[in-house]
């Protein structure tokens, strides 16, 4: 073996995934000289264009619609400007290893590949981590208060220690650095194999309690049966991510190491469909001003849905109610949309302190929240 060669797990090309014993670099012209790097290049192109979509979309919508941007808006363009500079790494691996059948491969290019791979997975890993936070974030406004709002922060405070856990492991699992893909580089390496499956399963379980967050206000709502069909369609759609996620994982302990070039195609396709749909699913609920926009005849109702909280979520004291509102006027035929104090007006609370809850693409609609003037009971809730 050459000294560019390292055993499944140690540092060395391919962000310690290696290649194990069989083939070296270049050392068989002979066999299948197929590749799967156009594969890899269509996958991530057509997720990355459908996220950017979306994500344009929703600043359209929260800028120039509702006027409102908060921290959740600005970690979701984050999120989309890390994933395109983990695309950028993963079409750039084509061109160096990714897809190829490791015989294939020039020796000198499994080094360039271990390190395009490494900052790849960097900005692939920091892009999930502000999906994520984006996701939390929007949940402390559909969560003011009680269990399930503690419950949020928690989760938050999880993802965040475990998403600085993987960060600094980036540049310190392999010491120097270089050696992560150079074996030839004298130093040491924790078994990057197991670091990469366990940073995989913080990933999944940190999916699933996002995902299982926001069940008990779901449970609650009382919506009709079309919102209900909808609801459930999002909310398959962020059960697929959870879903996306594992399958990646069972992959990655069951990639071929002896042809870990060609193999390793499996998790950049299903990494470019977890990172972008992820992307995709936090924008998505955010979209529905936009559509009543366009289709105000179709989408635009005066009706009005309570959702009443369950004891563990009520205030003590005060009135709180909880509607979704969507509010048009009719004028001669067509529909024009009421300006803030019209919508005030409409309203027996008065004077009202609104919050707006939206749930993440993955589970709800939009909703707000009218509280009654401010009393001892809201000041202690937050809500005045």
């Amino acid at each position: 073996m050459s000294s560019n060669t390292t055993t499944a797990g140690e540092g060395g090309p391919g962000f310690g995934l290696g290649f194990g014993p069989g083939f070296e670099p270049g050392s068989a012209p002979d066999l299948d000289t197929s590749t799967l790097s156009t594969n890899v290049i269509v996958a991530w192109s057509i997720m990355m264009s459908f996220a950017a979509v979306t994500v344009g979309l929703r600043f359209y919508t929260r800028r120039l619609i509702i006027h409102v941007l908060g921290i959740e808006d600005w970690l979701i363009l984050a999120a989309m400007i890390l994933a395109v500079g983990a695309c950028v790494g993963f079409i750039r691996q084509t061109f160096s290893a990714l897809g190829h059948h490791i015989w294939t491969v020039a020796p000198e290019a499994m080094t360039k590949w271990g390190m395009e791979q490494w900052y790849s997975f960097l900005f692939y890993t920091m892009s999930l981590a502000c999906t994520k936070m984006s996701i939390l974030f929007l949940y402390l406004r559909i969560m003011p208060f009680g269990l399930i709002r503690i419950a949020n922060q928690v989760v938050m405070a999880i993802v965040m220690i475990c998403n600085i856990w993987v960060f600094v492991g980036f540049f310190v699992n392999c010491i120097p650095l270089a050696k992560t893909w150079d074996p030839s580089v004298a130093g040491s390496c924790l078994p990057m194999l197991s670091v990469t499956l366990g940073n995989s399963i913080l990933h999944v379980i940190t999916d699933f309690a996002i995902f299982v967050l926001p069940i008990p206000i779901l449970v609650k709502l009382k919506i009709n049966y079309k919102k209900k069909v909808g609801l459930v369609l999002v909310f398959s759609l962020g059960l697929f991510v959870c879903l996306v996620s594992m399958i990646r994982l069972i992959s990655l302990t069951r990639l071929d190491y002896s042809d870990v070039t060609y193999t390793v195609s499996t998790i950049a396709y299903w990494g470019a469909v977890e990172v972008n749909l992820a992307i995709i699913c936090a924008c998505l609920t955010t979209l529905k001003p936009l559509l009543v926009h366009l289709f105000p005849r179709a989408l635009g109702t005066t009706d009005v849905t309570p959702y009443t909280l369950g004891s563990s979520m009520r205030p003590k004291a005060g009135a709180v109610n909880v509607q979704r509102t969507t509010v048009v006027q009719a004028e001669e035929g067509s529909f024009t949309r009421l300006d803030d104090e019209s919508v005030k007006s409409t309203n027996a609370l008065s004077p009202a302190a609104t919050y707006e809850m939206e749930s993440h693409a993955k589970y709800a609609a939009t909703y707000t929240v009218h509280v009654a003037a401010p009393s001892k009971a809201h000041e202690k809730l937050g809500l005045s």
